[in-house]
């Protein structure tokens, strides 16, 4: 799925430019990366509405895989 410039700075705005599951932010980690993912992703029927977006940490986005999960 191709994500919107516009409903990326939504997710991360709704998230408190914060990783769901861990927490950390940039402003407390200048190391730390995030990304704007799937909750469920397109290979398991997630489709394109905001509310199935979420704000992972590289860390967090790597153990998820593609897996049908969330921090929420």
């Amino acid at each position: 799925m191709f994500l919107m410039d516009g409903i990326r700075w939504q997710v991360l705005q709704r998230d408190n430019r914060g990783c769901v599951v861990c927490g950390i932010r940039p402003v407390e980690n200048d190391t730390v990366v995030l990304h704007v993912d799937n909750i469920s992703p397109g290979s398991s029927g997630g489709n394109d509405n905001i509310d199935n977006y979420q704000t992972l940490s590289d860390k967090c986005k790597i153990g998820k895989s593609n897996t049908n999960k969330t921090g929420l």
